[in-house]
């Protein structure tokens, strides 16, 4: 039997899954219908290449982020796990502002193509993570043979280290008032 939590966080899932899919479509259906439509004549092949690729973005986001929240079911049919809190930090997150600044981008497109300039911020952002939380600590952390503990005391280390040593050895005075 599940417990209450899998099944509260497997509906929180659903509904949150719904709203961005919700704006996900009135967003898409906007652009489409106003923009690659309606003022066609305006459109050029540009216009609907970014279209296309934007949506195809979305469509990966989204897919991952249901992949994320789908629950998992034992033998019997019962709920074991809701799937992944949606609105946690990490990936989640980064994904929810990708998507949310697609949606953004596909309104705003409507009014002028320059809109669409922006659209390299995405990738800048990303790379600036990238660096910040995966390649700049893996590249400078260094390792436990780096450091330099396992290989010879210097004489300075060492005289540090012996006074260190008599200091704790040293008894203390109890004082009184």
């Amino acid at each position: 039997m599940a417990k209450h939590g899998a099944k509260k966080l497997l509906d929180q899932n659903a509904k949150h899954l719904l709203h961005l899919r919700t704006a996900l479509i009135i967003g898409t259906l906007v652009h489409l219908l106003v923009r690659l439509i309606l003022f066609r004549s305006s459109a050029s092949w540009l216009n609907y290449t970014i279209f296309l690729t934007v949506l195809a973005v979305q469509v990966v986001c989204y897919r991952g982020l249901s992949l994320c929240a789908r629950p998992t079911f034992n033998a019997q049919g019962e709920l074991d796990d809701g799937g992944m809190d949606l609105s946690q930090g990490g990936m989640t997150s980064y994904t929810h502002d990708v998507l949310y600044v697609l949606i953004f981008l596909q309104v705003a497109g409507l009014f002028s193509d320059w809109v669409w300039a922006t659209l390299a911020a995405v990738p800048l952002v990303l790379l600036y993570l990238a660096w910040v939380k995966l390649l700049y600590p893996y590249i400078f952390t260094p390792r436990s043979g780096e450091t330099g503990s396992d290989g010879p005391e210097s004489k300075l280390d060492r005289k540090r280290r012996e006074k260190l040593e008599r200091k704790q050895n040293c008894p203390k005075m109890k004082t009184m008032r």
